[in-house]
């Protein structure tokens, strides 16, 4: 890997905390205008966003939104075909700065079993 690749992988994570999620229609949103809407409130510049949309696309029923442990993912596909899921760290009351003092053992358990069940909903 490159530093061009660190990058592009740092952008996938940064990407990932937009609020891609429809609440109305409980859908991902895909279309690039309303992403590049997101990726701006999120803090990308508009001419980011733009540049990373016109490489990347979020998979229509990619994005998992917050689940009650705090866990969230987002599919993305890049022009080359190639996909990206990017998981975002995790919030609220299940996060690891409350859960770590108060559990000895890291709470990384339940998330693999989030994983596994992303994985199968996407595939």
């Amino acid at each position: 890997m490159n530093t061009e690749n660190y990058f592009e992988l740092a952008e996938l994570a940064e990407a990932s905390y937009a609020n891609l999620w429809d609440s109305d229609t409980s859908q991902t949103i895909t279309n690039n205008a309303d992403v590049i809407l997101a990726l701006t409130a999120k803090g990308f510049s508009e001419s980011q966003a733009t540049k990373f949309t016109t490489n990347w696309e979020v998979v229509a029923g990619g994005h998992q939104p917050n689940t009650e442990s705090g866990y969230s993912s987002t599919l993305f596909k890049n022009t080359d075909g190639s996909y990206v899921l990017a998981f975002r760290g995790t919030e609220g009351l299940l996060s690891d700065d409350f859960l770590t003092p108060v559990i000895p053992e890291h709470p990384l358990a339940g998330h693999l079993f989030t994983v596994f069940s992303e994985n199968q909903r996407i595939n």
